[in-house]
């Protein structure tokens, strides 16, 4: 008899307005519905399959935090980025 096969686990980082936090919320509850695990950001996101990024491009401190994060995450397994992002320079 096999053992079951353990859950993919994920960690997920919200930055931004309420809408954000209102899609990630959404995104987790059908990852957790197909059988992923969630690992709350305050534990030791090292342990996941996947990180994901929502970030933000309008609201000014949400944009820097959203470049750091993910230049901080470089060298870390998997990503996913989504949300919202502008056009940063040049015309539209």
């Amino acid at each position: 008899m096999s053992s079951p096969t353990p859950a993919r686990r994920f960690a997920l980082l919200t930055l931004g307005c309420a809408r954000n936090e209102v899609d990630s919320e959404e995104l987790a509850g059908r990852l957790t519905g197909n059988g992923w695990e969630h690992v709350p950001e305050s534990a030791d996101s090292t342990d996941v399959d996947v990180v994901l990024v929502n970030t933000c491009g309008f609201v000014e401190s949400a944009k820097k935090d959203s470049v750091d994060t993910l230049l901080a995450a470089a060298d870390s397994g998997a990503k996913v980025v989504f949300g919202a992002t502008r056009e940063s320079d040049g015309d539209p």
